[in-house]
């Protein structure tokens, strides 16, 4: 097993997601900018510029061509791998943006605040909050998955419970 170090960021790295295909990996940091690295040739292909604040989480969606940032600057955004600005900025979280997650099949985005305590599903088509939903804890949330189905949503919360939402 050998090992390798990616060098960019100016702060700490606070996520990272790798293509379906292995072949490139984001990393999100407290420096405000997203960076595309090649696996295959060990450099930075591209920096995404357009959050404000730190970049607390970034996913690749489901089929890999976009992903998805959520940051302290109370945004979540979509982005396709080929233009350096977002397709869409979801806005609607009173606090930031601690954590995203998309849906199966691609057309929805969940994002999900430790400070506002709200998760919120997002058309990724039109940009518009389709649900708001909270937990009874009103706890900060720090994680989201979706079942494979789609039909169920996971929110991890700082009370040390998992809610589990109907979509």
């Amino acid at each position: 097993m050998s090992e390798f170090t990616l060098v960019g960021h100016s702060g700490p790295v606070y996520s990272t997601s790798i293509q379906v295909d292995d072949k490139f990996l984001l990393s999100a940091s407290h420096d405000t900018t997203v960076r595309k690295w090649s696996l295959l040739t060990r450099s930075c292909l591209v920096v995404y510029h357009s959050h404000q604040m730190p970049v607390w989480d970034v996913k690749f969606a489901p089929l890999g061509y976009y992903f998805a940032t959520a940051s302290n600057d109370r945004t979540a955004c979509v982005w396709n791998m080929k233009v350096h600005t977002p397709v869409r900025i979801l806005t609607g979280h009173l606090s930031d943006v601690t954590t995203i997650e998309w849906h199966p099949n691609c057309h929805y985005l969940a994002s999900g605040s430790a400070s506002d305590c709200q998760v919120r599903l997002w058309s990724v088509e039109t940009g518009d909050c389709s649900k708001i939903m909270f937990t009874d804890e009103k706890s900060a949330i720090r994680s989201l998955k979706f079942t494979r189905s789609g039909l169920t949503l996971l929110a991890g919360n700082d009370n040390g419970r998992v809610t589990m939402f109907d979509i």
